[in-house]
């Protein structure tokens, strides 16, 4: 995952630097985006392994009734697939 988050705007993405407090944060989630099935296909029709990682975001809670979304990457083999709508 951490590969194509680093691919985001032109090679700097402050997801690396983050992502150890992510992981170990009480204050929300990772979620993660996979293939989910053997025929599915990348934006230039290439086959894509079940189970890879495609998109990530965390979900980080602001209090009981808030929370907010932040860092969304997308695999750049599957943007403008409404992978991340």
């Amino acid at each position: 995952m951490l590969t194509f988050a680093t691919r985001t705007w032109d090679g700097w993405d402050y997801i690396p630097d983050v992502w150890g407090r992510w992981l170990a944060a009480a204050d929300g989630v990772l979620l993660v985006a996979a293939v989910g099935g053997a025929e599915a296909v990348d934006a230039d029709g290439s086959p894509l392994e079940e189970g890879r990682p495609i998109a990530l975001t965390r979900l980080a809670m602001l209090s009981d009734a808030e929370c907010w979304l932040e860092g969304i990457r997308v695999d750049p083999r599957v943007r403008g697939m409404n992978v991340a709508t």
